[in-house]
């Protein structure tokens, strides 16, 4: 039996674990107070350039501006947001009405026709340019090469001549004939004799 802390322990493990979770299964878990809910609001900009604080944008949403002594409900009527959108609020700052603005889509399409057309266009000019371009280089490049080509058999020619030339014959030495009592003699003073 293990001894823990001078105690026997006389269950196993998963033993053990079932009468800790027991225990903590008796036990209510005491109750959390419910916090309110916080309103999200998003910053949006008007026409003229100032801010408004949006919960939800559309009927039945808070707007609120910043005030001097915080957020204040804007005056009641209607406001028109940056991008268009008009919004009517009551005194409360609750958005009663909201239109979006009409997009005219035809003519919308039509200059996306255009823009669409004139990109193929400039698309097409380039690709007319690279292949003018890469044309003259392929034939720059040619000529390049058979410039080299040339060059190199005139060097070619040279050097076959230059090897066929005929040659002079070798300089020899001139042979020394030192006789034989010259030899002697030379070796006698070597000696000191």
């Amino acid at each position: 039996m293990p001894l823990i802390r001078g105690i026997f322990i006389f269950m196993t493990p998963q033993e053990a674990l079932s009468k800790i979770k027991a225990l903590f299964a008796d036990q209510n878990a005491p109750e959390v107070p419910s916090v309110p809910p916080v309103e999200q609001f998003k910053e949006y900009q008007l026409a003229d350039g100032n801010k408004v604080m949006i919960d939800n944008l559309a009927p039945g949403g808070k707007v609120t501006i910043e005030g001097p002594e915080g957020p204040v409900a804007p005056p009641a009527g209607d406001h028109i947001l940056a991008d268009g959108i008009v919004i009517t609020t009551d005194e409360a700052g609750i958005i009663t009405e909201l239109e979006t603005p009409e997009i005219e889509t035809e003519v919308e399409t039509a200059a996306m026709k255009k823009k669409m057309e004139d990109m193929a266009a400039q698309i097409e000019q380039m690709k007319a340019d690279y292949e003018a371009r890469f044309n003259m280089q392929k034939e720059e490049f040619a000529i390049a090469i058979k410039a080299s080509e040339d060059k190199m058999t005139s060097l070619r020619d040279v050097l076959v001549e230059f090897f066929a030339a005929p040659s002079a014959d070798p300089i020899k030495p001139e042979p020394r004939h030192v006789s034989k009592d010259d030899k002697v003699s030379r070796f006698l003073q070597r000696i000191g004799q």
